[in-house]
């Protein structure tokens, strides 16, 4: 897809402390509009405040199909998955259950090699 942007949406928020979010503080979250028939669901890529104009930047996956002008919009932020996000921005690392430890090779995995000779498969 060359060349093709993403659809962006520029709002002013009600919410008051929206001018303490950080840029990509919605990042891999989400925008939920509507109800019923109306409802749409987006994923947030990016997102940015301006705190002198006191508007909020966010670059979604696609675009929204209604108009949203006047209606209430949900912004859930979004997660990376680790842990430090999960402390700080959740805080709820005793619901974290992902892997910390993990290794980038697995030692009970022996590497193996193929070779092809002749054009026969081994």
């Amino acid at each position: 897809f060359t060349g093709v942007e993403s659809p962006t949406i520029v709002t002013t928020l009600t919410t008051p402390n929206a001018s303490r979010k950080a840029d990509d503080y919605f990042a891999q979250g989400f925008l939920e509009v509507g109800v019923g028939l109306n409802y749409e669901l987006r994923v947030i890529l990016a997102s940015s405040w301006d705190e002198g104009t006191q508007r909020l930047t966010l670059t979604l996956n696609a675009a929204l199909e209604k108009t949203i002008v006047g209606d209430q919009v949900q912004l859930i932020p979004g997660c990376d998955g680790t842990a430090a996000t999960c402390i700080s921005k959740f805080d709820n690392y005793l619901n974290y259950f992902a892997f910390l430890f993990v290794p980038i090779q697995n030692p009970t995995i022996s590497s193996t090699q193929n070779d092809v000779a002749s054009g026969g498969k081994k």
